[in-house]
């Protein structure tokens, strides 16, 4: 498949920024042209329910064109595998090629593998990062990306700060960089590899 026309849905609107980072990362592996844009479900009058079968029978409605569905679901407490089981199963017979995208625990931990491109960001050297061996199991993704890039801002505007400079990281998710080492991003790229085969 060496053009791909995707659509990414997610369980949070911040979670859309990754369209950018999925066009490159297609680039870098293999697509020779590659367009793509998160589901945006709330256009329909009667918008679905939660569950990834009911986005899907959307998304096939909506997006007709598209021949990849990135299905974005943090692992949480759950672990990728039981949301890979879930994905797996809810996508089964469904017309258009599937990849599970599940950052464990949640997306920010992904995120924070970049100290380099968080200080670019925020100008401050994150000093509060587990290692890169130990960030996947960290419960406190969040809170800590949020203390990272709002270092030093005041209280009033810290939320719509940390929401901008999110984005900015999803955004620019270096493909190469330290997120690479993480196992569920590997386990990631490796779905990808799989629709060049």
């Amino acid at each position: 498949m060496q053009e791909i026309n995707f659509i990414l849905t997610c369980e949070g609107t911040s979670d859309a920024n990754l369209v950018e980072h999925l066009k490159n990362l297609l680039i870098q592996r293999g697509a020779d042209e590659v367009s793509g844009q998160h589901a945006d479900l709330s256009i329909l009058r009667k918008p679905p329910g939660g569950s990834v079968r009911e986005k899907l029978n959307a998304i096939n409605e909506l997006y007709p064109e598209a021949n990849v569905v990135f299905i974005h679901r943090d692992a949480d407490n759950q672990g990728a595998e039981e949301r890979a089981n879930e994905i797996k199963e809810q996508s089964e017979n469904f017309p258009k090629t599937t990849i599970p995208l599940i950052p464990v625990k949640i997306t920010e931990t992904w995120l924070l593998a970049d100290k380099e491109k968080i200080t670019e960001i925020t100008g401050v050297e994150p000093n509060n990062i587990p290692p890169l061996k130990n960030l996947e199991k960290s419960g406190r993704a969040k809170e800590i990306l949020m203390d990272c890039l709002t270092s030093g801002v005041k209280k009033k505007q810290k939320k719509t700060t940390f929401y901008r400079a999110r984005a900015q990281l999803c955004q620019e998710l270096r493909p190469e960089g330290p997120v690479s080492m993480l196992a569920s991003y590997n386990a990631f790229t490796q779905k990808i590899d799989e629709l060049f085969l």
